[in-house]
């Protein structure tokens, strides 16, 4: 018979909240750290924390605490639009928006670098992306504009065509990243990836390939060891 593995949400809730208080820099609102051993990304420490808390359902401060939090957020963003990270524009964008959504704040001025709103362009831009790393780039370039509603049915069907075709099935265990990927790599790049379906809404290519994919990695077998 297999084993049933039961999560105790209670205690992963504690555990985060715990860790929240230990990255806590200060009383100021959203002044975390990304990390316990450094500060080096600012941005995901403030960011972060403010997806924890309203996942977790903890209380993120009054209307001004917010608003003072999302500023903090908003100081990352630089005159072109974008928000400033070493993980790339894109992928600091999406998520300084989605905190700032969360907290009900705006970007203090107009957002860039984002995927281009016209169809006819979006091959040119996907194809420009680094398709060697994890596709932070292609998740946080697309899937603003897919959930905001900037784009029609159209764009969505360039996006599935020009992501799809990037699957071989002859080389199943390649499905966006390499077949000698570490495991967390190819979570990430699958993750990323089908993050971005899920925000325009429409199937994921060869679903067959991508459960294979993950299936292999074994992760079951490494926990029960």
């Amino acid at each position: 018979m297999k084993k049933t593995f039961l999560i105790d949400t209670g205690e992963i809730r504690r555990v985060l909240a715990d860790e929240l208080r230990a990255r806590r820099l200060s009383s100021a609102p959203g002044d975390f750290t990304n990390r316990r051993s450094g500060n080096d990304v600012p941005l995901y420490g403030s960011t972060g924390a403010a997806n924890l808390h309203f996942e977790l359902g903890l209380w993120p401060g009054e209307t001004e605490e917010r608003r003072a939090w999302g500023d903090r957020i908003n100081s990352f963003q630089s005159e072109a639009g974008s928000f400033v990270s070493p993980s790339g524009r894109e992928h600091a964008t999406a998520t300084a928006l989605a905190a700032l959504s969360l907290l009900g704040t705006r970007p203090a001025r107009p957002v860039g670098g984002l995927a281009p709103l016209d169809a006819d362009r979006l091959p040119g831009w996907l194809a420009g992306l680094d398709w060697s790393g994890t596709h932070k780039d292609f998740w946080g370039g697309v899937t603003p504009v897919l959930a905001s509603g900037l784009v029609d049915a159209g764009w969505r069907e360039v996006l599935a065509r020009e992501i799809g075709g990037r699957i071989d099935p002859r080389r199943p265990l390649e499905v966006w990243c390499a077949e000698a990927e570490e495991p967390w790599r190819v979570i990430s790049c699958i993750y990323h990836v089908t993050s971005g379906f899920d925000a325009a809404w429409i199937p994921y290519p060869a679903p067959e390939l991508i459960r294979e994919r993950l299936f292999g990695l074994g992760y079951d077998r490494i926990r029960a060891g």
